[in-house]
């Protein structure tokens, strides 16, 4: 799993190895640091969309939030009970959604560092997890009914 920054500049991998790795991407492609914390691997990593902090989810059940300009870890968060496969940020705003082993998808405060929501409704592990692009949802609602009909998608 790995991730780019709109910005560029910065290259993020995960690894069984139990790290996160920040790579220069203009230049050298040099490995610029390594974030270690996790205590077991590491299965997803995303920028926040101003790239100044980075989220990883691990097989350890926690997912931790990276300062890239000091590679500090500032929060870790704790409420999967199973591995966390994979971790999502929102484009707007300061969420994030992770999903686990453990069948359930928990959205976060990323400021708090406090659940906003549990989703449960899988029968087995979930796998991956995204949210929406803004736009989607302005495509979405020319084809989806109103609220006030009904409302909702249909299952396919």
């Amino acid at each position: 799993e790995l991730e780019c920054p709109l910005i560029g500049k910065l290259l993020a991998t995960c690894s069984a190895d139990l790290t996160v790795k920040l790579w220069n991407f203009e230049g050298s492609h040099d490995c610029t640091k390594t974030l270690r914390g996790h205590e077991h691997n590491v299965s997803s990593v995303v920028f926040t969309p101003s790239g100044d902090h980075l989220v990883s989810a691990s097989r350890d059940q926690t997912i931790r939030v990276w300062e890239t300009t000091t590679g500090y870890c500032i929060k870790t968060l704790h409420g999967h009970s199973e591995w966390v496969r994979q971790v999502a940020v929102h484009p707007t705003a300061p969420m994030i959604a992770s999903c686990s082993n453990d069948q359930t998808v928990r959205v976060w405060n990323l400021d708090t560092a406090t659940e906003l929501a549990l989703l449960r409704g899988h029968d087995h592990v979930v796998e991956c997890v995204a949210f929406a692009p803004e736009r989607t949802c302005a495509v979405l609602s020319k084809y989806l009914p109103s609220q006030g009909e009904g409302g909702g998608a249909k299952d396919a």
